[in-house]
């Protein structure tokens, strides 16, 4: 619904990866389905909807160290799967299909931005950077007066929207109560 942010993990595009790498289904199955992501994110677009995509690539090396990482330190157990060193195995297939999903499916309204995942504060970065400058691109609208040219609710109560505001004006001031040294930064 409007004023939501929703966040989905890969979703239909398993379809042009995993199914095309491991061939599940044969690739004019496949090939079709890049035309059919784009048609649905069009339509999402459509309905005021705004979409980004992340690719958080990271090399083959690092990958290596942290799937070795994962079996070395205790901790990090928990983590490994025996799928990661069978996937590693296509690495390059995985390769091509991410990079063919990638450029079949970005468009104007909907690019992929790719980051660089070697190191997580990059990536993290990068990733916050582009999620918070996001809603500017949506130019959000204040809601307009009640009928009556008030902005009360039933027998002059206030409206949701207004308790909403005075909610958001002392959440916003305890913020910088506690958090000072984020004044005058945006807080994704």
């Amino acid at each position: 619904g409007r004023g939501e942010i929703r966040v989905f993990d890969r979703s239909h595009y398993e379809g042009v990866l995993v199914d095309r790498v491991h061939g599940k289904v044969p690739p004019p199955v496949w090939k079709k389905r890049y035309g059919q992501i784009v048609a649905f994110e069009e339509t999402l677009i459509g309905h005021d909807t705004l979409i980004l995509k992340f690719f958080l690539h990271m090399s083959k090396t690092e990958q290596k160290r942290r799937l070795e990482e994962r079996l070395e330190d205790p901790k990090k157990n928990w983590k490994f799967k025996e799928s990661d060193l069978r996937e590693r195995r296509v690495w390059a297939d995985y390769q091509r299909a991410y990079q063919d999903a990638v450029n079949r499916t970005s468009t104007e309204k909907a690019p992929w931005f790719v980051i660089p995942s070697d190191h997580g504060w990059y990536r993290d970065r990068i990733g916050a950077e582009e999620t918070g400058e996001a809603p500017e691109r949506l130019q959000p609208q204040s809601p307009q007066p009640a009928r009556n040219g008030t902005n009360q609710g039933r027998e002059g109560e206030p409206s949701r929207h207004d308790e909403q505001e005075r909610g958001l004006g002392e959440a916003r001031h305890r913020e910088q109560q506690e958090l000072p040294w984020v004044h005058g930064l945006r807080v994704v």
